[in-house]
């Protein structure tokens, strides 16, 4: 049933279909249902039940066409043009009967959004099955969940190698791309329906660099770069990257190859002292001295989140120096200084070397440049001043251990020798620095003079106690570490292990054989067992000896899109839940599978987010082994459960940062989670729907910048 009185739809009175769609985020259009031979009568068309899957039909706009000729457009006006019903062009039915329904719908994003219709005339039954179109070759493949044909070669092991092929389900091309191991490695272009390059990207080892993106000349599924939507004279947006992970410059350009401002201002002659990096801004206030709008600004932007990195630096329009902005690589703000301010960093080094408590504001505005200038500073002070910058590092966690190091190297190289105790106490530091760093050559020097210092019986008040209490916890994994002969140690401890040896022994060997200090034991799984280091390293024993292992951890940052940049769907998920006692999740994109753990926290009276961590195998088919011998491992601790649904435990919704509520799938709905309430988002033609949907905008979350949380079991009403 739709309900509308509209006098369009006074054609369908005489025999018709009623196709509706609807408009999702970023100009993706979905076919909802499709109304055979409707009839009117209480405000309402009536037909039989739908059977129409509904599916995403993006790349159709471009050959959709209403009775007089119009088309349709992927633009910012394109809900709004299908607000009122109109009649279709009789050759564009067939197209949309006949447009693939894949076992699993692939949408781009859900989100709630009106309904619109259009009219067409009665027509032959829609096709049953994916018909290859012309120009595909017959070895091509279609895959399903991302509504695309595919040819290429693939690998015993599932990477894909070599050059790879896609087009549309109508059989226009979408993508080519070079593979190696997996991940693309070389030039990737993509195509608008109409044959013209949609957007060129460097790739190297699965790292997008430069990239290009065109806007077409006609209707395109192929999203023009968010920042060229400002005005219709960009053509063309080029983004340049030299680190692989953030965009050092943007510049546009219209149809004559001028470069121009995101509002279409052509960029006026770059004044002398103003980097070929900066990008121009006519409509920007950047509080110059003559009030006057518009000027240049250099910064990286780090992809994913939009946050600046780095030092960011602001010109006016006659090139000006207004400010400089230093942001660390997370994102955060050190500081600002406005032309004619007093240097913040030569301040906060003063307040430092004056013997004030700083330890935060130095943690808050550490950059490589304050740190030179305290290094050359530490030399005049005592050891409390540095002690307190020693904290601030130690806090930070940026490079902290490297440059402890390089502090008590200062501080030898200075020749003289306070009191026993503050001499013992930088010596502790190198020390704990040195083991966490695993360099051992520095470490066994200063824990030899440390050890011939006399501390008196009890310690006088100072910042030594934390360290001695360090040292305490960790006298054991120091002796191992610092034996004599490592290679005679860790013989003798191999010739006593067994299939059932022990976690600390297994650490022990790690240390002993590769000198990785706070490793811990990741996986055991039989007489097997998996060992990783904290710089995301890993080994291998399988019962007789130690060697590095395949697989690569990394712990997760600020957000995952270094991880999914080239993925189009989740492949694998695997789900351990014992109850209100945490999780295990494990999610696979290709090679790399997320490993998203929570534990119960009694304050809260729920399960939390306690780490997660990105692996990165070899190959797809390595990855999906190392899940199941995860799920293997855990199996006696907990049980295996459906991703998103089970009996006991209930819904399994997931949080995500930046949005205010949590997503789900129960049956065929697609449901979300408040702190009041569970409700239905949306419903769709079966679970297998719901669930592709939910992957989907799982997927475009993780683009944006956001990450997962953490997950909550919710029993339904």
């Amino acid at each position: 049933m739709y309900t509308s009185a509209n006098k369009a739809l006074a054609p369908l009175a005489s025999g018709g279909s009623l196709f509706l769609v609807t408009v999702r985020p970023d100009q993706v259009l979905w076919l909802v249902a499709v109304l055979d031979a409707p009839k009117h009568g209480k405000g309402a068309w009536r037909a039989a039940p739908n059977a129409t899957p509904i599916r995403d039909i993006t790349g159709l706009i471009g050959s959709i066409r209403f009775k007089g000729g119009k088309g349709l457009v992927r633009d910012a006006k394109l809900a709004m043009s299908l607000q009122t019903p109109r009649e279709l062009d009789p050759e564009v039915v067939p197209r949309l009967r006949a447009a693939p329904a894949p076992a699993a719908v692939a949408p781009h994003r859900r989100t709630a959004s009106s309904s619109v219709s259009a009219v067409a005339p009665a027509a032959s039954a829609a096709a049953s099955t994916v018909e290859r179109p012309a120009g595909v070759p017959s070895a091509a493949t279609w895959h399903a969940v991302a509504e695309h044909w595919e040819h290429g070669t693939r690998d015993d092991q599932g990477c894909r190698q070599g050059a790879f092929q896609y087009w549309r389900a109508d059989g226009t091309k979408l993508c080519e791309t070079e593979f190696r191991e997996d991940e693309p490695d070389g030039m990737n272009r993509r195509f608008h329906p109409d044959g013209s390059v949609a957007s060129e990207g460097t790739w190297r080892a699965g790292t997008l660099y430069d990239t290009v993106h065109f806007a077409s000349q006609g209707p395109s599924d192929e999203l023009f770069a968010p920042e060229g939507r400002q005005t219709p004279s960009i053509v063309r947006v080029e983004y340049r990257c030299s680190d692989g992970r953030t965009n050092a410059t943007i510049r546009f350009y219209d149809a004559n190859d001028r470069e121009i401002d995101r509002t279409g201002v052509e960029v006026p002659p770059r004044p002398a002292g103003v980097p070929d990096t900066a990008r121009y801004f006519s409509d920007e206030n950047f509080r110059v001295p003559d009030g006057s709008l518009g000027g240049w600004c250099d910064g990286r932007i780090e992809r994913g989140t939009g946050d600046k990195v780095g030092t960011w630096r602001w010109w006016s329009t006659a090139g000006e120096h207004v400010r400089t902005e230093q942001y660390d690589e997370s994102g955060h703000e050190c500081w600002t200084r406005h032309t004619g301010e007093d240097d913040p960093v030569a301040a906060l080094v003063a307040r430092l070397i004056a013997g004030e408590e700083v330890s935060f504001d130095v943690s808050r505005a550490w950059t490589p440049e304050l740190h030179a200038l305290v290094r050359g500073k530490l030399a005049e002070v005592s050891v409390a001043v540095t002690h307190e910058y020693i904290d601030a590092l130690e806090d930070r966690r940026v490079d902290a251990l490297a440059r402890v190091i390089e502090i008590v190297e200062d501080w030898e190289r200075r020749g003289t020798r306070e009191e026993p105790v503050p001499t013992w106490y930088m010596l502790g530091v190198g020390v704990r620095a040195a083991y966490r760093l695993g360099d051992r050559k520095r470490g066994a020097a200063w824990w030899a003079r440390m050890n011939a210092i006399a501390l008196p019986k009890k310690l006088p008040a100072g910042p030594w106690h934390p360290l001695l209490g360090w040292l305490d916890k960790h006298r054991e994994q120091l002796a191992t570490w610092l034996v004599p002969d490592p290679a005679k140690a860790a013989a003798k401890l191999r010739a006593t292990l067994e299939k059932s040896a022990t976690d600390d022994q297994l650490v022990q060997l790690l240390q002993l054989e590769h000198g990785v200090t706070e490793g811990e034991v990741w996986i055991r799984d039989a007489a097997q067992a998996w060992l990783r280091s904290p710089d995301g390293r890993t080994w291998h024993f399988d019962g007789k000896k130690l060697v590095p292992a395949t697989l690569e951890t990394f712990e997760r940052k600020d957000h995952d899109l270094r991880f999914i940049g080239y993925a189009d769907v989740c492949d694998e998920r695997l789900m351990l839940w014992p109850g209100k006692h945490g999780w295990i999740s494990l999610q696979r994109y290709g090679r790399y599978v997320m490993w998203h753990r929570g534990s119960y926290e009694p304050s809260r009276d729920q399960a939390e987010a306690f780490r997660t961590r990105w692996l990165k195998a070899r190959s797809p088919h390595e990855a999906s082994r190392f899940m199941q011998r995860i799920s293997a491992a855990r199996a006696k601790a907990t049980r295996m459960i459906d991703p998103w649904f089970d009996n006991k435990v209930g819904i399994i919704v997931r949080k995500y940062s930046g949005k205010a509520t949590s997503l789900g799938v129960h049956g065929d709905k697609l449901v979300k989670a408040t702190i009041r309430e569970l409700r239905v988002l949306e419903q769709l033609a079966s679970h297998e729907e719901a669930v592709a949907a939910a992957e989907h905008i799982e997927l475009e979350y993780m683009r944006s910048g956001w990450v997962l949380e953490r997950l909550v079991a919710i029993q339904p009403t």
